[in-house]
């Protein structure tokens, strides 16, 4: 089982690297700004308003699944541990990668990157 110290530390970094990833654009912290500003009243922040909402809810509802994987990833045989390991390793990459990907797709486009 892996220590609490370093799945702490994983967290860490993760907020770390999305935070540094925030302030070297400064286009997203301009964006975050006006996404939750209640001033404004045009169409477009209204839209993403109504968008984060619904992914956010899709997002709860995503997470209740996780008991159930457990159940089924032991009844192909894996351990607690070997689960746990899979579910840190997925959402680990994906933290890392995502924030950088994520960004390098914005910055060049999808289709040049």
């Amino acid at each position: 089982m892996l220590a609490k110290s370093f799945l702490y530390g994983c967290i860490g970094a993760g907020v770390l690297a999305t935070a540094l990833a925030i302030f070297i654009d400064k286009s997203a912290a301009i964006m975050i700004k006006g996404l939750v500003s209640t001033t404004s009243s045009d169409s477009l922040s209204r839209l993403q308003r109504t968008y984060l909402a619904a992914y956010l809810c899709a997002m709860m509802a995503d997470w209740l699944q996780g008991p159930f994987v457990y159940a089924l990833y032991a009844s192909y045989g894996f351990t607690r541990e070997e689960n746990a390991t899979l579910f840190v390793a997925g959402f680990g990459s994906s933290a890392v990668f995502g924030t950088f990907v994520g960004s390098l797709a914005d910055k060049y486009g999808r289709r040049n990157f």
